[in-house]
């Protein structure tokens, strides 16, 4: 076990938008830094079709934050991160009241 390790976790779900993973050079000083990149894929982009965006409109919406958040748990239950370490980038104002309320 390599412990915690800093990390940031970016997601964006709305629209249908797919974010695809890809390298960046404006990441660069977070991985020299030795801090982790994690992409969430989140309901209501367009990552995995239609029935995925489908899964986080109207009614479903709580879908966007609640897969965010369970990638969250998941980094710090696999050890990489801790409730300490993480850094949310939530590019979704849906997300961002789901993580403060």
């Amino acid at each position: 076990n390599h412990g915690p390790i800093p990390t940031h976790l970016y997601g964006y779900g709305s629209y249908g938008a797919s974010i695809e993973a890809s390298f960046r050079s404006t990441r660069l000083p977070l991985l020299k830094r030795k801090v982790v990149y994690a992409l969430a894929h989140v309901r209501g982009g367009g990552e995995m079709g239609r029935p995925w965006y489908e899964e986080a409109k109207y009614l479903t919406k709580k879908n966007t934050f609640n897969d965010f958040v369970d990638v969250a748990r998941w980094l710090v239950d696999d050890g990489t991160s801790s409730d300490e370490t993480n850094a949310l980038d939530a590019n979704e104002p849906s997300i961002g009241r789901g993580l403060t309320s």
